[in-house]
């Protein structure tokens, strides 16, 4: 039993208010007012003002995690709950406009990620932050210009299709985290937090749409200094994932349907990229775009995609070479967050027993990819 849980038995002595910060963050990742925490808990709002200003009794943690759905433990435990600027979160692109709840709620998940990452680095050696992240080699580069040079970073050919993107982002030092269901919808974001790139990425949609995500979440890492341009990152998602006009050589110039598909295939991008890449790139004229566009809509054809999934957390609850197991039983424990918010936010992997020893290291290759074959319609 640890001190926290001593603590809460009354076998251990403890604090007399809880950190302010923790009551404000759990309140906000469930996405709750103030007005609604205080009726579950009934008090005024004035009241929860001053528990997430000054600190909440003691005696209250049990009924915070009752109303909150956190362990009681969350709230006695004395470590800060990282924090964070909101104005650093970076917001995929959408069709909504992120409301203040979800910045909140949004700020309170990557405050979480922040905690399950550390827990990471305290029993595993991960890729150190790589410098081609470092948005000052990027300053003034068009969107094209800055996915040829993060290419050549990687070693990865101009012409040739991009691999597993978060794989990618593991082997260089961005965090990469799913995000969790929570009574709010959330877009996808990327933040630096400490010097550290985060990207959460939505688990509900096709694999070729997450790879989009992830190529514009990574944009948004390395394009922090212009946020005047919205268009900058989807452009850099554009060409990394379907690189012009290297690709050319490789497309006929009068393509059909399935040169599309063979090619969305190829490049794991979603076919009606391709068919606007070829637009914007100029290989076909606004007439072959939107036959293109009808055809691909009368034949709901998408090639069979390869999934996006994260080595590190593979390795952390499946690895089975060491001693001592973790799951995500584990890190909830350690961390005092619901086990099933561990779980989201991991990519719901199935935990499994582990194996570890003393801060093994992860190594995360990246396969290099050869050029695509010509393209050609039979």
């Amino acid at each position: 039993m640890n001190t926290t849980t001593q603590a809460l038995n009354g076998k251990e002595p403890h604090p007399e208010t809880i950190l302010p910060e923790r009551t404000q963050t759990a309140r906000k990742y469930r996405a709750i007012t103030k007005t609604a925490l205080a009726a579950r808990l009934g008090v005024s709002a004035r009241a929860v003002t001053t528990y997430e200003t000054l600190g909440a009794p003691f005696a209250l943690a049990h009924r915070l995690a009752e109303a909150l759905r956190f362990p009681p433990e969350f709230f006695f435990a004395q470590e800060p709950v990282p924090s964070v600027d909101p104005r650093t979160l970076c917001f995929a692109p959408s069709s909504t406009v992120p409301s203040a709840k979800t910045v909140a709620a949004t700020g309170a998940v990557l405050q979480s990620g922040i905690l399950i990452y550390s827990w990471v680095e305290d029993n595993f050696n991960i890729p150190d932050v790589s410098d081609s992240l470092d948005p000052a080699l990027y300053t003034g580069q068009t969107p094209q210009e800055a996915s040829k040079a993060l290419r050549r970073s990687l070693n990865i050919a101009l012409e040739a299709p991009f691999p597993n993107l978060m794989r990618v982002c593991e082997s260089i030092g961005i965090r990469v985290l799913a995000l969790p269901n929570l009574d709010t919808a959330l877009i996808p974001f990327s933040a630096w937090n400490q010097g550290k790139p985060y990207i959460f990425i939505s688990q509900s949609t096709h694999p070729y749409t997450t790879r989009t995500q992830i190529a514009s979440l990574i944009g948004k890492l390395i394009h922090t200094h212009d946020t005047a341009q919205k268009t900058w990152e989807q452009q850099f998602a554009q060409h990394l994932l379907l690189p012009f006009p290297e690709l050319a050589e490789y497309i006929p110039t009068e393509p059909d349907l399935d040169v599309i598909n063979q090619t969305a295939h190829a490049y794991q991008a979603p076919a009606s990229l391709v068919i606007k890449t070829l637009k914007d790139q100029g290989p076909i004229t606004e007439w072959k775009y939107r036959t293109l566009r009808a055809a691909l809509h009368q034949h709901h054809t998408e090639p069979n995609p390869q999934y996006e999934h994260s080595h590190i957390f593979h390795y952390i609850y499946k690895h089975d070479q060491n001693k001592k197991k973790f799951t995500a039983a584990d890190i909830a424990n350690d961390l005092h967050i619901p086990r099933e918010e561990i779980i989201d936010i991991t990519f719901n992997i199935e935990p499994r027993a582990l194996n570890h020893t003393e801060n093994p290291k992860i190594h995360i290759p990246i396969p290099l990819t050869k050029a695509p074959p010509r393209l050609r319609t039979t």
